[in-house]
Parts: C-alpha cells; structure tokens; sequence
C-alpha cells in the first residue's frame, strides 16, 4: 500500500529548489516525487534521464537518496514552472 506525505526544503543535486508542491510517494522501498511549481532556472529539464542526489524535509526528519529524473512537463497555464517526477534509484536513508 502506497503513502503519500508532504514534503519541504527540498535539495536538488546540490541546490536547495523552491517549489509550490511537493510529495514523496513512498511504496515498500520504493520511492518517487513529485515536484509541481518548479521554475526552469533551477536546471533540472536538461537533467531529464539522469539521476541526482536529492533531500528533503518530512514530519518524520530529513530523508535523502538519488533518483532518475523520469519526467520534466510545463504546467499547463505558464511556460516558465515546470512538474517534475523524479523515481528513487535506491532506498531512501
């Protein structure tokens, strides 16, 4: 059974990313995130089919781990923020 919980201070590749939205779905020892509201100055498109290091603040603590970078979409009513889905490649510390 999968759970879904807000996540905050979110770490992407190194560099702390502001977002309007973000959730980890976690399932068993797999993981994914998604990230909505992203703005496309904080470089993740080009990092699409690659995986980086991510962190980020639950209720329960700071989890991290690296994952793929499986999709990168424009939000529908602007070109400039972007929905991110990224997918664990490990389980999460």
């Amino acid at each position: 059974m999968s759970e879904t919980i807000a996540v905050s201070h979110l770490t992407l590749d190194g560099i702390p990313t502001p977002f309007e939205q973000c959730s980890l779905v976690l399932d068993g020892d797999a993981w994914a995130l998604d990230v909505v509201g992203m703005y496309e100055a904080y470089g993740v498109p080009n990092k699409q089919g690659h995986t980086i290091p991510v962190s980020f603040d639950t209720p329960d603590g700071r989890r991290g781990g690296v994952a793929l970078v499986k999709t990168v979409t424009h939000e529908d009513h602007t070109a400039e923020r972007i929905i991110v889905h990224l997918e664990g490649v490990h389980p999460l510390r």
